[in-house]
């Protein structure tokens, strides 16, 4: 039984044989070539565990609210709520860039091993794009303050590399507690 199931169920409780390849087939593709539902929700249990490992190092009080006001609050707790949504987000785009059918190497994050050293990669250009890049450009469009382009943290850029590391490792863990099989190659 996979995490769809047991999350939301069956409809009914008799299934066929029929019922099931009909279900796998459309958890295959969600569309456009798009990683199965299974995948996607794999990848989102993935970005929180991942996300809360990297907020987790972060001093709370300085980068939570800042987080936050990114998005016109101010407290700690929505600067949390901001970061689990980026983090599920971001896991999401892993997830799709992985399992998606243009990619011809996707067999190689099926290892826990070599998942978590692409995952690292994947945090790396995170943090090249959202905090070198994005960060200044979207503190100076809100007023929020000015921060130096590019911006250059090196505690974001370690809690991005251990984030990847961490979404990388877990992804094919989850996928194969999800499928019920040691693996998903």
């Amino acid at each position: 039984m996979g995490l769809r199931e047991r999350l939301f169920g069956r409809e009914s409780g008799v299934s066929t044989p029929r019922d099931e390849d009909a279900e796998r087939s459309r958890l295959e593709h969600v569309g456009f070539g798009l990683p199965a539902v299974d995948d996607l929700l794999s990848a989102s249990t993935s970005g929180v565990i991942a996300g809360v490992v990297f907020g987790a190092m972060l001093p709370t009080a300085v980068f939570m609210p800042t987080f936050a006001e990114l998005y016109g609050a101010t407290r700690a707790i929505d600067g949390w709520i901001v970061h689990l949504l980026h983090s599920v987000g971001f896991a999401l785009l892993y997830g799709i860039a992985v399992e998606g059918p243009w990619n011809p190497y996707r067999n190689l994050t099926a290892d826990p091993r070599t998942g978590a050293l692409i995952g690292a990669c994947y945090g790396g250009v995170l943090w090249i794009v959202t905090v070198a890049v994005v960060m200044p450009l979207w503190f100076d469009a809100l007023r929020i303050g000015t921060l130096p382009f590019p911006y250059v943290d090196q505690l974001l850029l370690l809690g991005l590399l251990v984030y990847g590391f961490l979404l990388g490792t877990f992804y094919p863990l989850v996928s194969s507690v999800d499928s019920g099989s040691p693996s998903r190659a």
